[in-house]
């Protein structure tokens, strides 16, 4: 799985890439907000979900 940071409407967002498609990690884990780090320490909590 890759792990993008990406801006949207000059917000920086995390998301993942599926396909051609990104999903909105930031949306579903609102906390994480854009900390890449927070994430892959949290991965295991998360992992299934996404």
């Amino acid at each position: 799985m890759k792990i993008v940071r990406y801006d949207d409407k000059n917000r920086v967002k995390l998301g993942a890439v599926k396909g051609d498609g990104v999903i909105d990690l930031t949306r579903r884990f609102p906390s994480l907000s854009d900390n890449t780090v927070e994430l892959i320490e949290r991965w295991r909590d998360v992992e299934n979900i996404v």
